[in-house]
């Protein structure tokens, strides 16, 4: 069809009243369904020409192997029957075949279906009538105008059974209660159909009318209908800003490549998702030029991005709740002087070197440059790719199922849903990058960008691809999805904008349309392992920590030091001659959950955080767990998909903050390491050096507390000293007092010296930060910090030997 059919949808207001003599009529619906209709449900559109009788004589007479059709009133007026059973894995609406019963039909459509099913059979409709076309011939402007009848109780029936009524002479099924589509749902319906034609004509159109920049204007025309913000960073631009990927693709063609972001970003969002799109306009295999056969039809090679600009626009348009951006990378890959050259090693905006040993594998590498941007500079939590990348997408699922990848299991299932409430079929393929991805291993640079053997998984390889590139790689702490919908993405010569109604159904609980909520998958945000997530949680669980020391007093100077106090009047007996099971075995948790270890309870000693959550543990227990599992023991989140110390660091702060927090502690540490080294004769020296590298915190590391105190205008720095000391010594056990000289104050990262008095602050405007208080009097806020542990026999030691 061309351009020249109109739909439009009806909804329960706008209904009117016609017959085939006049405008033809078309009624489409599963059998058992059409049998459970009421005539006088329809009878506005079929009579005087089609009666009660002929309706029913014309339900018998059908027989859908797999579709049926039979004529009303000549060749204006006919019922058509979709299958009413089909397998596990394809949508139950029957919308894969809807083209066959109502291709060229024009007039009105009136659909029988539930309520689950009229997203499925309106994408279906719409993909049914191409927009593009430059026939000269095609002038007159056609409309079609559908009608659903949702049936609301709906009771599926075999068609056994339907059979053995028939056979026996009985009447048909029990007539069920109909309705009409409300304004909102025909609205929803409206957007979506001109999204999915707007798909399809961006893919149908050749390159020399949709090039690059004609691309770029359909995302501005777009970006301004949804109120968006726009970004677009086009030709050398990309070169200069690290998009080798994309850059090198295109800058043969005579249309610059373009990197497009569009961006909606509602208020009290909380989840960032970004959708991005491949949008070769045409792809000629660049110097590893494709044949004469292979060639034709490759301005379908922009599907992914297309299908994205179209989802996108519905999906805000139906006011999406969370921040979604869609990213748009255009360019073609032509034949030219500057053509990227098979040998040539180019840097991606990931940073990560790629050698190429086949230009035809360009998608890729364009791909590689948006997940990069999508994951490092939007900061995404979810992101998703599609594309027509791989030939052999089709031997792997078949023409009618996308493939999908994902480094989530749950979400493959997310998708294998999506796909039949749809009518997008898709199906999950293997993600093991430990297998896949050595098939890109390159002796100069990080990875090719074609695979080594043909026969290993090349389009899971693919996927797995364009996931390295993603900010930490493997480990990337979101949700990855790639998905490869080359098959699905035309059906003979026309676009089936494959990925429109996907992805609006799999984001669907996301959406301000109930009915687009009705289908969605139901994604819990336990699956979205965000790192803003698990800063949250840290957070929550601080907050819970200070509520719990609320009933303190306001911060007076007693009040700052009982709550400092309470490290010591912990449970903890400051008692070195203990055995280190009985020191060990010790909780603090109800102290201060960051200084314990996860795994063993106990304070955390050479801490070792973990990259890609930031929970850290004891460098024994840690290392003793990744021998048995390769997952965090918090939040249970792979570590390193295949060396785990690779992920590991030494969080020497967090070992000085401990050490500096709980006295004694160093103390009693360092005890039991000389009981374990004792059998080993060292020489005094040697284990003097060696305990105090292990232990003693850096000179550089400091605990500083906040504090306010009020002191004589004519005290200087050192009166304070003083005060502060006594006051922290009254509260410390017997051996573990501190000394004036152990302490500095600050005025902001200024030292203040000792015969500094408070005039002289005020004086040379030494005080840099103030507060005011209840009295509505500014008060200067200094701060103090311990510099030095408290004394000991054994630390005055370890100073000395220093």
């Amino acid at each position: 069809m061309s351009s020249r059919v109109e739909i439009s949808f009806c909804h329960a207001e706008n209904t009117s009243v016609t017959s085939p003599a006049t405008v033809p009529i078309a009624v489409c619906g599963k059998l058992e369904m059409l049998h459970q209709v009421s005539f006088d449900s329809i009878k506005h559109r079929l009579e005087p020409q089609v009666t009660a009788a002929l309706w029913k004589k014309a339900l018998f007479q059908l027989n859908p192997s797999p579709t049926d059709r039979t004529s009303l009133y000549l060749s204006s007026a006919y019922v058509c029957a979709l299958p009413s059973k089909m397998s596990r894995h394809i949508s139950s609406s029957g919308s894969i075949y809807f083209n066959r019963v109502i291709r060229f039909f024009t007039g009105v459509l009136i659909v029988v279906c539930n309520r689950n099913e009229v997203i499925p059979l309106a994408s279906a409709i719409a993909r049914s009538y191409p927009v593009y076309s430059q026939r000269t011939t095609l002038k007159k402007v056609k409309q079609l105008r559908v009608e659903f009848l949702v049936v609301e109780d709906y009771q599926p029936v075999s068609l056994k059974e339907m059979k053995e009524r028939m056979e026996g002479g009985l009447d048909m099924l029990p007539k069920r209660s109909l309705s009409h589509l409300d304004l909102e749902t025909t609205k929803m319906l409206t957007h979506l159909t001109e999204s999915i034609r707007l798909a399809g004509k961006i893919v149908d159109m050749p390159c020399n009318e949709m090039h690059t920049d004609a691309f770029v204007e359909e995302a501005k025309l777009v970006a301004v209908e949804t109120k968006s913000k726009m970004r677009l960073i086009r030709g050398t631009e990309l070169k200069d800003q690290g998009f080798g990927g994309l850059w090198n693709v295109g800058k043969a063609a005579t249309r610059p490549p373009a990197l497009v972001v569009l961006s909606h970003e509602p208020d009290g969002a909380k989840t960032t998702i970004s959708w991005v799109g491949k949008g070769i306009v045409y792809d000629t295999g660049g110097l590893s030029i494709k044949g004469k056969a292979t060639m034709p039809g490759m301005k379908r090679d922009c599907g992914g991005a297309a299908a994205i600009l179209g989802a996108y626009r519905t999906a805000v348009q139906m006011g999406f709740k969370e921040t979604l951006h869609c990213v748009l990378c255009l360019a073609e890959n032509a034949v030219g002087p500057e053509s990227m050259r098979p040998d040539d090693i180019i840097t991606l905006y990931s940073g990560k070197t790629v050698e190429v040993n086949n230009t035809d594998a360009e998608g890729r590498l364009v791909l590689g440059d948006g997940v990069a941007y999508a994951s490092k500079e939007l900061k995404s939590d979810i992101i998703v790719d599609l594309a027509t990348l791989t030939g052999t997408q089709s031997i792997t699922t078949g023409k009618y199922h996308g493939a999908v990848l994902s480094n989530l299991e749950q979400w493959e299932t997310h998708c294998l849903h999506s796909g039949k409430a749809s009518g997008d079929h898709a199906y999950p393929i293997i993600y093991c990058p430990e297998f896949q991805f050595t098939e890109f291993a390159s002796h100069v640079a990080d990875m090719k960008n074609s695979v080594n053997d043909r026969m290993n998984a090349q389009t899971s390889c693919a996927g797995i691809f364009i996931h390295s590139h993603l900010e930490d790689g493997f480990d990337f702490t979101g949700v990855a999805l790639h998905v490869d919908m080359a098959g699905p993405a035309a059906s003979g010569e026309r676009a089936t904008s494959w990925g429109v109604s996907f992805l609006l159904t799999l984001f669907g609980q996301y959406s301000g349309n109930s009915s687009i909520r009705a289908i969605a998958p139901e994604i819990s945000t336990d699956e979205i392992p965000t790192k803003k997530r698990r800063l949250d949680q840290i957070y929550n669980t601080t907050q819970t920590h200070h509520k719990n020391m609320e009933n303190l007093p306001s911060w007076t100077s007693q009040a700052l030091i009982q709550s400092l106090s309470s490290l010591t009047d912990a449970k903890i007996e400051q008692n070195v001659e203990k055995s280190e099971s009985e020191y060990r075995t010790v909780s603090i948790k109800d102290i201060s959950p960051a200084l314990a270890c996860p795994l063993c309870g106990g304070y955390i000693i050479d801490a070792i955080s973990l990259d890609g959550c930031g929970h850290a543990f004891c460098r024994g227990c840690i290392l003793r767990h990744i021998h048995e599992s390769k997952k965090c023991p918090v939040c249970d989140v792979t570590i390193h998909y295949t060396d785990p110390t690779k992920s590991m660091k030494h969080d020497q702060l967090l070992c000085d903050l401990i050490y500096l927090m709980v006295p004694g502690l160093m103390t009693a540490e360092k005890k039991l390491r000389d009981d374990w080294r004792e059998p080993a004769n060292l020489h005094a020296v040697e284990l003097q050096n060696l305990v105090s590298f292990v232990l003693l915190p850096k000179k550089t590391s400091t605990l500083t507390t906040e504090c306010i105190l009020r002191l004589h205008a004519e005290g200087n720095v050192g009166h304070l000293k003083t005060a502060l000391c006594d006051s922290i010594n009254n509260r410390r056990p017997k051996g573990m007092e501190i000394e004036a000289d152990d302490l500095c104050i600050l005025s902001g990262d200024l030292e203040l010296k000792n015969h500094l008095t408070m005039n002289d602050v005020h004086d040379h405007n030494l005080a840099w930060d103030f507060e005011e208080r209840e009295d509505n009097q500014r008060y200067p806020v200094f701060y103090y910090r311990l510099i030095a542990e408290p004394n000991s026999e054994e630390s005055n030691a370890s100073s000395e030997g220093e």
